[in-house]
């Protein structure tokens, strides 16, 4: 057997490292090349820029690398290539686990180089990694997601989210929701503002929480609610519903579930629609007013909607079974709305985007 001594030893045991890493990582891992740009520094920061370098998981135990530093490294590699690289000399090693998930652990046996050049580590049995909550981005979902077009909506004749939302058997459509008239218990129950909020399982509509292109929106209506009618129907691409418990990933405000509006992104053109319409029986009355525009460029875009509606009131003795009711009643007040909404979006490079939403 030949020794090897002095800088070859170390070379050798560096490209032992990293035939062992690329065997644990999947095919399609070893093919992506990055740009890493990484100073020398301590191993724990190095490895979490590594981890958001090439968008890899990685778990490992904090004293482990506390007192150690990492190599500057600076070019293309492939993450199998950069991670060997980042732990050469450290006395750790990696090891992909079956959840995907990489575990930087010490080594268990001593590399040996011999005149083949192999090496080998004894394998240990590492226990799987369960993630029952998480903050990564586009995080799967163990509830079944609804899914709204801006195309159902207009084929279902509904002028506006509000008109959208009813429609689902999962949200209760009295309280925040024109035409509920005063209720019994806490005043969530009563539509004092003429506003339009989801309230999946009746358990209130603080306990749904609304997204717009996944951000959160401030509480706009009563009960400490979210009227979605605010947002032009045409300035929406689709609404997606979890229908169940999503707390875990977004907090106690979810506890009925989630509704995301997506906005259009790409829209070109400029749009209008009216609509005008009334009750045999008269009353309700209806003339409503849509105009959108929108310009798509290269890396970018903005989209411009408006939105007009009035109804006029629906009176008790307009019906034959409210006759009796001592007038003047109504069984659907007025309604008047506008709203307005801007967008626009820029790609500054490939992973960094500016938006902008004004409702």
């Amino acid at each position: 057997m030949r020794r090897v001594a002095g800088s070859d030893w170390k070379r050798g045991a560096a490209v032992a490292a990293i035939a062992l890493f690329a065997r644990g990582m999947p095919a399609s891992a070893q093919a992506l090349v990055y740009r890493f740009d990484i100073p020398a520094q301590e191993l724990g920061a190095a490895l979490k820029t590594f981890a958001r370098v090439s968008h890899q998981q990685l778990g490992f135990d904090i004293r482990s690398v506390r007192g150690k530093r990492a190599p500057a490294l600076s070019g293309q590699f492939t993450p199998g290539v950069a991670l060997a690289r980042l732990l050469a000399g450290s006395g750790l090693v990696a090891q992909s686990g079956k959840s995907g998930v990489i575990l930087i652990r010490p080594v268990s046996a001593p590399v040996v180089s011999g005149d083949t050049g192999s090496s080998d580590v004894a394998a240990t049995t590492e226990p799987d990694v369960v993630v029952t909550g998480t903050h990564i981005r586009n995080g799967a979902i163990a509830a079944p997601v609804l899914r709204i077009s801006n195309q159902q909506m207009r084929e279902a004749g509904q002028r506006d989210l509000g008109e959208v939302i009813r429609d689902i058997p999962s949200n209760y459509t009295g309280g925040q929701n024109p035409g509920a008239r005063f209720q019994a218990g806490t005043a969530a129950n009563t539509n004092a503002s003429g506003s339009s909020a989801l309230n999946l399982r009746g358990l209130g509509p603080d306990a749904t929480l609304t997204l717009l292109n996944g951000r959160r929106l401030p509480y706009d209506g009563s009960a400490q609610a979210i009227d979605v009618s605010a947002i032009p129907i045409d300035a929406v691409r689709e609404i997606q519903i979890v229908p169940d418990g999503a707390s875990a990933l977004y907090g106690s405000d979810a506890v009925a579930g989630v509704a995301n509006v997506v906005l259009r992104s790409d829209y070109e053109g400029i749009a209008t629609t009216a609509r005008i319409g009334t009750a045999t029986d008269g009353g309700g009355f209806i003339n409503a007013y849509d105009a959108v525009g929108g310009k798509h460029w290269g890396g970018g875009g903005a989209l411009l909607a408006l939105q007009f509606d009035h109804q006029n009131a629906v009176r008790s003795d307009q019906r034959d079974y409210t006759r009796y009711v001592v007038s003047p009643n109504t069984l659907l007040d007025a309604h008047k709305h506008f709203s307005a909404l801007g967008t626009a979006h820029q790609d500054i490079t490939d992973t960094l985007t500016f938006s902008i939403e004004r409702l």
